[in-house]
């Protein structure tokens, strides 16, 4: 005889849950979705998006966001605005627990048939903390985020009070006064799994041309031909490999 199962269920809220017949939370957000799938499989943990015609087109999946209260009515919205989010996460053996992020916003003035847009990547850090760590935003322009690398000080390194403004990815080193070892050594903020790959660059002087001598999980060092002048701006770029 047949076995009955529940396939598809409906909670007094008006949650809709395919899968499974009780409510999954996700905690960071303490929000409970009012779709969802539930499965403890690849094919019963999925949804798709599927379609047939005769063109180049593909399915679309659309976040759209308005101001107004009611629903079907329009306000525009201001720079800033949040328009779609999409987490990923999992479970801290109690509960869900977002640990990344793909966040649209809107990224200037909104006009009509114009909303300007950025999108930004966020990552949770070892200690918990939701961290934004690349965007792009309405023009193009891709920038990273996070703490700089620490700068060695001295005669035989970058200087006395050598300046630095950027992140472990991308930034601009200016070399201390006084004197210096013809070199700037970096000490990431927080290691990389294998060594990156760096280039650098003596935005001040070509005749002091700089390379990326020395790089390690750790530490990077700007290597200089020549001894560098104080106020030299060295700037580097590193990216990770997989």
């Amino acid at each position: 005889s047949a076995t009955l199962a529940t396939r598809m269920a409906v909670t007094n809220g008006g949650v809709v849950i395919v899968g499974a017949s009780t409510t999954a939370l996700v905690a960071t957000a303490s929000v409970t979705p009012s779709l969802q799938v539930i499965g403890t499989a690849a094919s019963s943990s999925r949804f798709g998006f599927f379609r047939f015609s005769a063109d180049g087109s593909g399915p679309n999946f659309n976040c759209m966001k308005s101001r107004n209260a009611s629903a079907g009515s329009h306000t525009a919205l201001n720079s800033g605005d949040t328009t779609c989010i999409l987490e990923a996460g999992g479970s801290d053996g109690t509960q869900f627990i977002t640990s990344t992020q793909i966040q649209s916003t809107v990224d200037g003035a909104v006009s009509t048939n114009i909303v300007p847009g950025k999108l930004t990547f966020k990552t949770t850090d070892t200690a918990g903390v939701s961290q934004s760590r690349m965007a792009l935003d309405a023009a193009g322009h891709l920038s990273f985020s996070g703490t700089a690398p620490a700068v060695t000080t001295g005669a035989a390194d970058c200087g006395t009070s050598p300046t630095i403004l950027g992140n472990d990815n991308t930034g601009t080193v200016t070399v201390g006064s006084s004197t210096n070892g013809g070199k700037c050594t970096l000490t990431f903020a927080t290691a990389w799994a294998t060594a990156p790959h760096c280039v650098a660059n003596n935005v001040t002087s070509v005749s002091r041309m700089i390379t990326a001598l020395s790089t390690s999980t750790t530490t990077l060092v700007l290597q200089a031909l020549t001894t560098l002048t104080a106020a030299d701006k060295l700037s580097y770029v590193c990216h990770g490999s997989y």
